[in-house]
């Protein structure tokens, strides 16, 4: 969907919207996680009505992603009624316990967000394509979803702005004080542009485009000093120039492909010297490869200086920092009840957070470029499971933190605070010990001491619970009370999984001193 933006003219020209509509993607799938999570808990799978309820939301939020698809195909989308959501919590049935009313609470929560982000999702798709999709639904106009503001200090970002500047900086000091430093037209044209495209793919060296481009300077070379000369009017060289373009276009027209096709275009322009007054020299191609090779050299050395970005050190950094942004959060999360923090504390909770929400898709590319020495296991999706159980516990983080805010009943309170507050710090202890080393977690020892952890707060919980009056609590004391449980649980559940995946990584010989 990202790789959408740049291979079509339709997107980019309403890219403000796409990526609206990725964000929003982003938002429904988090969502439909919670929502399975949340059914996960519940132990009522009787055909009872509230069961029901829950089941036919599942088939509506199916229909409705469907129906998105088909907006998004150009594909015209039946009339047909949109089902209500679901009843609401004061609803359910008050014979139930404690945990399953609650658990059923929960999970109506989830469904009805659900629901209401995917029929969002249909409207902002819909208005991409100029299809609108109001006068198919049998109701008012679906209000937009607020999504969170894109961030400013990316340090990742900042690193990739960094090193096309010092490239091309360091090319200019090598055109102004190396004597007879070959093609300065070269440097102009490949170390702006190679630079870009390395900015899509970081991971990649400078190395895996010598070969194409030295074929590629090789194809235009023959055409320069044997098809060129042949040409008589300006259509047989245009007919040239459109077929070559196709052809380069053709071979590197998938998205990974992207850095190879901006070198081949430019090459093309470069090598073809098109001019008023027609010049042929092979001594210009020789002179071409030597600044290629510098140029590639000078690319190839900011992998190294001045941050490194070779994946085995790029792949333990990034785990660093988001276990740092997980310590922080489940440290020095919000009390309950609290509002949410502003100032300077406000910042850092927004930095963290968007750091735990895209770190896990920053590493997917690294991952992919680790060598295979570094792997216990030659299946390359071994690695890459990795960062999907990252970004499984982010979510499980986000939702800690968004529950830990939550009002709890002053009874629950004063039984379960303290409970709760050694197995949040121990979990933070856990966070701290991946940040100064990330493959020291032990699957089974974390498991013990979580699940154990978890018992004994679920234990107190219940309690607590059975032992204060019912009429003192309101039902949404319950519902609080058990999703600060759940997401407490899964925390935990989330660390355990990371713990489990990150052995398939051999981290002594990732470790390795290599050039």
């Amino acid at each position: 969907l990202d790789a959408a933006t740049l291979d079509s003219f339709a997107i980019w020209d309403r890219r403000v919207g796409w990526h609206h509509i990725i964000e929003h993607l982003s938002l429904t799938e988090q969502e439909i996680h919670r929502l399975r999570v949340g059914l996960g808990d519940l132990k009522n799978d009787r055909q009872t009505k509230e069961v029901q309820a829950l089941r036919e939301a599942l088939l509506e939020i199916d229909e409705r992603l469907h129906d998105a698809q088909k907006i998004l195909n150009g594909s015209e989308l039946r009339a047909r009624s949109v089902s209500a959501n679901i009843a609401s919590k004061e609803q359910w049935p008050t014979d139930l316990p404690h945990f399953e009313r609650a658990a059923l609470s929960v999970a109506a929560h989830h469904a009805n967000r659900a629901l209401e982000l995917s029929e969002s999702l249909k409207a902002e798709i819909g208005e991409v394509r100029d299809k609108p999709v109001g006068a198919l639904q049998a109701e008012t106009q679906v209000e937009k979803v607020a999504l969170p503001k894109r961030r400013f200090f990316d340090p990742d970002a900042w690193i990739l702005v960094l090193r096309v500047q010092l490239i091309f900086l360091l090319g200019v000091i090598c055109t102004f004080y190396v004597p007879g430093y070959p093609s300065a037209p070269l440097l102009i044209c490949v170390s702006v542009s190679v630079p870009l495209g390395i900015l899509l793919m970081p991971q990649v060296s400078a190395r895996v485009v010598l070969i194409p481009a030295l074929l590629a300077i090789a194809l235009f070379g023959i055409l320069h000093m044997i098809v060129m000369p042949v040409l008589i009017t300006f259509e047989q060289l245009a007919t040239m120039l459109f077929v070559t373009t196709f052809i380069v276009a053709y071979f590197t027209s998938r998205p990974d492909q992207m850095l190879l096709r901006i070198i081949g275009t430019n090459l093309m322009v470069l090598c073809l010297q098109i001019d008023n007054e027609q010049q042929y020299s092979f001594i210009f191609f020789v002179v071409v490869v030597v600044g290629l090779l510098s140029i590639l050299a000078i690319v190839e050395t900011t992998r190294y200086l001045p941050v490194s970005l070779i994946p085995e050190r790029r792949v333990e950094a990034l785990l660093r920092r988001f276990f740092a942004s997980s310590e922080y959060l489940i440290r020095h999360s919000s009390r309950v009840g609290a509002p949410e923090p502003r100032g300077l504390q406000g910042w850092l909770l927004h930095f963290h957070l968007a750091e735990i929400q895209m770190i896990p898709r920053k590493l997917i590319p690294w991952f992919n470029a680790l060598p295979q020495s570094a792997r216990r296991t030659p299946a390359q999706g071994d690695a890459t499971h990795i960062a999907a159980s990252l970004e499984a516990l982010s979510k499980r983080i986000v939702d800690f933190v968004k529950a830990r805010r939550l009002a709890q009943a002053e009874p629950l309170l004063a039984g379960g605070e303290e409970a709760m507050r050694r197995w949040r710090l121990g979990v933070a202890d856990v966070a701290s010990g991946l940040v100064s080393d990330p493959g020291s977690a032990m699957a089974r020892d974390l498991e013990t001491r979580l699940s154990r952890g978890v018992s004994s707060l679920e234990e107190t919980v219940e309690r607590v619970l059975n032992e204060v009056p019912t009429e003192r609590l309101k039902p949404d004391d319950f519902d609080n009370m058990y999703r600060a449980l759940g997401a407490y649980r899964g925390l935990a559940e989330g660390v355990v999984d990371y713990a489990r995946r990150a052995a398939a990584i051999d981290w002594p010989k990732l470790r390795e001193s290599r050039f």
